[in-house]
């Protein structure tokens, strides 16, 4: 999935479980943060991960990004991957890998840094 492996202490593993909602910024570039209920606003981190049943709209900083919820906003990350069941709109820039799997729903512009 993702090239390049980090290693996360579980201290820097967070989880927004599918009924907490959550209005404003989330910033730590050292976090691994899975998202199954929703955000509005900027999340900052280094691995974040949309399931099904999360969405975030606003925007995203990222090293590695992977949607398998919904995202509307403005992405910029190394690397992303749009899985099957993920919806994206807006507008997304990568530095290293692109990758979408059959089935994703992309409304988006792309660009590579």
């Amino acid at each position: 999935m993702f090239n390049n492996m980090i290693k996360i202490k579980s201290s820097e593993y967070s989880t927004i479980c599918e009924t907490v909602k959550i209005k404003g910024t989330i910033n730590n570039p050292l976090m691994f943060l899975e998202v199954k209920g929703s955000i509005k606003g900027a999340v900052r981190v280094k691995i974040l991960v949309i399931k099904e049943t999360g969405s975030i709209t606003g925007s995203i900083e990222a090293e590695l990004l992977m949607v398998n919820g919904q995202f509307d906003g403005k992405a910029s990350v190394s690397e992303i991957t749009i899985g099957s069941k993920g919806i994206v709109k807006g507008d997304i820039e990568f530095s290293n890998n692109f990758i979408n799997e059959d089935g994703a729903k992309i409304d988006a512009e792309i660009r590579k840094k």
